[in-house]
């Protein structure tokens, strides 16, 4: 069954995408209970990738609902400013958007949730008690775990960082340099029902300026699932196995993602070099590009480097038709790990939540150990 939506601008959207998607009043008449779940989507990532993140969250939870009726709720933040058309985003009001679009939080507690989403955000300093976002963020975050919050939250790159901040006091480490691109990956845990059935070794992206070490995972007593020799820790849980889902990158990221990330940075840095610093126009993310995508890029690179393709509205974005071909010569290896760990997670919640969506789970769950993974017998 699918994600049912409420009819609006998202509903538009993403039904063109994919048409089988369908509207919340085709199923209130037949839907059960039973059937299905209410999933919060806190999306505060910046106007610019606002609409991207919500269809990368949606679509997936709906290829995942396999017989379950998924309900999103968009959920606006405090603290998180949205340009009200009058910035350089122009056309655009996405303040009014959010508004007519997205429900507050006050809304989302008082009509209860199932299970939530907390989406990265663009802040790159190290010590997130500074973001305007990170107080109403703690309420969340907090709630979510509370004997009324969630079954379980899922908290996406910074989300996790200010996860571990908010509830173990752990501040993420400022890292030297970016770290971005497609890296390998192991299970750690293949016995775990988040990633009971995947690939033991897959592919996901990063893009960050942070991290939280396997240390500090530790040290705050986490379960490690799935971690990279090269990028880090990637997926770790709470002690009780669900409440709490962090993922360090980003196996959301659709194709271009990356792509659209280092043509925004080489505009950035270009900036900076015209300003007198000695540095070099952005690196490529690591393992993402091949061969001619990869050759077409340094071209353009080159061409910013000397003023082509620069100015104060497009900086250095890539000519459409020059994007579309990197594109096609650029593989996404990825997107099926991130499927099998959307489906895990979603079959989880479903096999553990209550049927009040005022209750994170249903009676004679052991909140501290939730898939019994600490006893002799096997779960």
């Amino acid at each position: 069954m699918p994600v049912a939506l409420r009819k609006g601008d998202i509903y538009d959207r993403l039904s063109k995408i994919d048409p089988t998607i369908i509207t919340i009043d085709e199923v209130v008449e037949q839907a059960v209970r039973e059937l299905t779940l209410h999933v919060g989507i806190v999306n505060i990532m910046p106007d610019a990738a606002l609409f991207a993140t919500e269809r990368q969250f949606v679509m997936p939870l709906h290829y995942a609902a396999s017989g379950i009726k998924i309900i999103p709720h968009f959920i606006s933040l405090d603290g998180v400013e949205r340009d009200d058309g009058s910035k350089k985003q122009g056309d655009i009001n996405y303040k009014k958007y959010v508004e007519e679009n997205y429900i507050t939080f006050d809304k989302a507690k008082e009509d209860g949730l199932d299970a939530l989403i907390i989406s990265g955000a663009n802040f790159i300093g190290s010590d997130l008690r500074t973001a305007d976002f990170y107080n109403p963020l703690a309420e969340v975050i907090e709630w979510s775990g509370s004997d009324k919050g969630t079954t379980s939250a899922l908290h996406s790159c910074l989300a996790s960082h200010a996860y571990m901040s908010i509830v173990h006091n752990i501040t993420r480490e400022k890292m030297p340099e970016k770290l971005w691109g497609v890296y390998g990956h192991e299970v750690k845990d293949e016995n775990h029902p988040l990633t009971r059935g995947m690939d033991s070794f897959f592919y996901i992206p990063h893009s960050r300026w942070n991290k939280i070490t396997e240390q500090q995972f530790q040290d705050a007593g986490m379960n490690i699932l799935i971690d990279s020799k090269k990028a880090g820790v990637h997926m770790a849980t709470s002690p009780d196995g669900l409440r709490s889902v962090l993922w360090q990158g980003h196996p959301e990221y659709e194709k271009i993602s990356l792509l659209l990330e280092w043509t925004r940075d080489l505009g950035l840095t270009q900036d900076r070099r015209l300003n007198g610093e000695p540095i070099d126009l952005s690196p490529f993310p690591h393992k993402y590009l091949r061969k001619e995508g990869a050759s077409l890029a340094e071209e353009h690179r080159k061409k910013v480097e000397q003023g082509e393709y620069y100015n104060q509205i497009k900086k250095g974005t890539l000519p459409p038709a020059t994007r579309n071909k990197i594109a096609e010569h650029t593989p996404n290896r990825w997107t099926s790990s991130y499927r099998a760990l959307m489906s895990n997670w979603v079959a989880a919640v479903y096999d553990k939540t209550h049927i009040d969506r005022h209750k994170p789970f249903e009676d004679g769950v052991n909140p501290d150990d939730v898939f019994n993974l600490n006893d002799d017998e096997p779960s």
